[in-house]
């Protein structure tokens, strides 16, 4: 019985509590299933979900008048805890925050709702850390060098074992113990930040906060130099040649690895469409030393003055990089798609190809409108007899977007932060990035690929790693509905309380040209679950598709190895029995998981670094004025997001009058019941503060019209 299932046994309405023998006679348990059990109560318990009573007796946390949540504290010394199921929110006095720290995640009790303030809640019982390191100055306090956190958000002081430190001294601190009751907590210094820029600074602390790699041991560059051979004659035999087919790569301008190429004729009124994908597989085999380094990092890191990769250069961007002109060997997907969209053959085998052109997102784009923009293609006449090729390539796309579209798949075209730095790694400037058609084009073709490689791995019942993506919890649906209904907007489940993709792409597409759309927009995605990785095929509600798995990026993300790996085992001839599959299949799952959990690590640590660097650039802006529009509201007040997609913090307290939220609606009123702000609303404010090692923005209302 697995944590899920015995959760929701304990949450049914009709259960009494019991303890473990009287569960194991009632679920009339094995002695073997007794012990899972027991082992998994004890993780829910530690992961704060189930309460034991003094009688030992095992309760749901409801059944105690507990909520499971997140602190984030205020730098006055105060907190709001946000219920992880509900997302409302309780304020919480510093008498009552139990030393719990930012990002801390806890148990609470309600405490009080007076009026119309915000409701109290204690924190009952720290489940886990949320904050685990940070960046300190050493001062004096009472005589002892003692470590003071520079982000305000992190309450107590610190001492260390280091006695080498002195006064002014910044340091790396991770957290040994946490103050509590007044008493120091204690810190290990990983490293002084005295000689840094505050950016460095700040994108260290990310790195030590998140654990994520900077060099590659000693060992793992020797064995990828080794392994990073020419193409021989013999591993060409082995394959399918594929070298004198026309096939290109098209990425971005400053792409290094090259991980995918494409090929495409015409094949009566359909296409013959080959997605060719670096074969990584070849040159890190399964437990060497650079294989266990990719399981580690399981994915590379993007910020915008540095890339940590999953793979060493030499790989990367050297013999697996799908380069022009030069011999590289590949996993095809060689598809015959109908003038539908659907896939009516198909062939999946090791190659040998040559890229016959490193073409660029922009370049194609251009080609692509060369009718309406003739003036577009100037500079590109080199590529003269390949127009036709690349208008084939489209034509196929557009198929293909029609077939997503029919079936259900809801798209999402959210405006992204492109952030330019100069030589120096410094930001210079902040711009919209906007998707242009190519991108489109190959984001249709890889999506294609990776349904066909999953749909044929879950036939040949071979394990995978499916990518999953479930349907919305009933929380994140409520709570998308309590702000957009005012708006006449509503996800509706059905008689049978499911909701599908198409109603998320019926809203998508009734806010088009709606002021508040980018808002509803991240609305509508944090109502969704998080995709993930799993040895289940248990579908992709984002693309309507039953089977879905990640084939097409082995350079960047470790489960697209592991599908390669997979299914090179299963076109041998003697295909594997049932303990190599036992084998295969826990591989997959321990993929499966490590990927899914430092996957999450860097979106968070992407998004953080993002913050960094934007904070880098507006720090010149300090004193101006911009317009904005509101995209969050929390107790202590507002979030803005400016029109280059910074986003910032207008606390309450810079307000005239008193100000509250109330989360079930999602607006703030005056000391007068009178809405005074609500989510989308446009507004102006002034910069009033920079700080670049907390990546914080923080901004005072300005009066007055917005100014175009």
């Amino acid at each position: 019985m697995d944590k899920e299932y015995i959760l929701e046994k304990i949450n049914e309405p009709n259960y009494k509590p019991m303890n473990l023998d009287e569960i194991g006679e009632q679920w009339d348990l094995s002695k073997d299933d007794k012990l899972i059990v027991e082992k998994n109560i004890l993780e829910l318990m530690a992961d704060g979900l189930i309460y034991s009573t003094k009688k030992g007796r095992y309760i749901s946390i409801k059944e105690k008048g507990l909520m499971l949540g997140t602190i984030s504290t205020n730098e006055k010394g105060f907190g709001f805890f946000q219920e992880k199921s509900t997302k409302a929110e309780f304020f919480i006095p510093n008498k009552s925050l139990k030393d719990a720290q930012n990002n801390d995640i806890v148990l609470a009790k309600l405490v009080a709702k007076t009026g119309g303030k915000n409701k109290e809640a204690k924190v009952e019982r720290i489940i886990s850390r949320g904050t685990k390191s940070f960046i300190g100055e050493a001062v004096y306090y009472k005589g002892k060098i003692t470590i003071v956190p520079i982000d305000k958000k992190i309450f107590g002081k610190f001492r260390s074992d280091d006695f080498n430190l002195k006064k002014g001294d910044r340091v790396f601190s991770k957290i040994v113990k946490y103050p509590d009751n007044n008493n120091f907590g204690l810190i290990d210094v990983i490293g002084l930040a005295t000689d840094l820029d505050e950016a460095d600074i700040a994108i260290e602390e990310v790195m030590i906060k998140y654990n994520l790699p900077k060099e590659f041991p000693e060992e793992v560059l020797k064995a990828a130099t080794k392994a990073a051979h020419e193409v021989t004659d013999e591993e060409i035999g082995s394959r399918r040649d594929l070298r004198d087919l026309l096939i290109v790569t098209i990425d971005g301008e400053d792409a290094r690895d090259f991980d995918d190429a494409i090929s495409i004729d015409r094949k009566g009124e359909g296409y013959t469409l080959g997605v060719h994908i670096a074969d990584v597989s070849h040159y890190v085999v399964t437990g060497d030393t650079i294989d266990k380094e990719a399981f580690n990092r399981a994915t590379s890191v993007y910020f915008p003055d540095r890339v940590l990769p999953m793979l060493p250069e030499v790989l990367s961007n050297g013999i697996c990089s799908l380069q022009e002109g030069v011999d590289r060997l590949a996993m095809t997907a060689m598809m015959d798609i109908d003038k539908h969209g659907k896939v009516t053959n198909y062939e999946i085998f090791p190659s040998v190809i040559k890229s016959n052109k490193r073409m660029t997102y922009t370049k194609v784009a251009k080609i692509l409108k060369r009718n309406d923009e003739p003036d577009q293609i100037y500079g590109l006449e080199e590529y003269k007899d390949l127009y036709t090729w690349f208008d084939l390539m489209a034509e196929l796309s557009n198929i293909l977007t029609k077939m997503r579209a029919a079936r259900g798949a809801v798209f999402f075209d959210f405006p992204e932060l492109k952030i330019f730095v100069d030589e120096n790694g410094k930001a210079i400037e902040l711009a919209k990035r906007v998707r242009n058609q190519a991108e489109s084009v190959i984001e249709e073709f890889m999506l294609i690929a990776n349904e066909t490689v999953a749909e044929h791995l879950f036939w040949l019942t071979a394990p995978c790693i499916y990518r999953v993506h479930e349907e919305p919890p009933i929380e994140g649906i409520n709570n998308f509905n309590t702000v957009a209904e005012p708006y006449d907007l509503k996800l509706k489940l059905d008689s049978n309380g499911k909701i599908y993709p198409k109603q998320y792409q019926e809203i998508i597409d009734k806010l088009e040209g709606h002021p508040m759309k980018e808002m509803m927009m991240n609305l509508l995605l944090r109502s969704m679950s998080h995709a993930r990785y799993d040895i289940k095929a248990l579908g992709h509600f984002g693309l309507s598709v039953t089977y879905y798995c990640h084939f097409t990026s082995p350079i960047r993300r470790y489960p697209d190895l592991e599908v390669h790996r997979i299914l090179k085992r299963y076109m041998k001839e003697r295909l594997p029995d049932d303990s190599e599959k036992t084998k295969i299949n826990f591989s997959s799952y321990r993929s499966a998981v490590q990927s899914s959990e430092k996957e999450i690590i860097a979106e968070s640590a992407e998004r953080e670094v993002d913050k960094i660097k934007s904070v880098e650039y507006m720090k010149t802006f300090v004193g101006d004025i911009f317009n904005g529009k509101i995209s969050g509201m929390i107790g202590s007040g507002l979030f803005i997001q400016l029109e280059n997609l910074t986003e910032g913090f207008l606390p309450y307290a810079s307000l005239e009058g008193y100000h509250t939220f109330f989360d079930k609606e999602m607006v703030v009123r005056d000391s007068g019941n009178k809405v005074k702000f609500r989510i989308g609303d446009p507004i102006k404010v002034k910069l009033v503060k920079a700080e670049i090692l907390t990546g914080r923005l923080d901004f005072n209302l300005e009066d007055g019209e917005i100014v175009d």
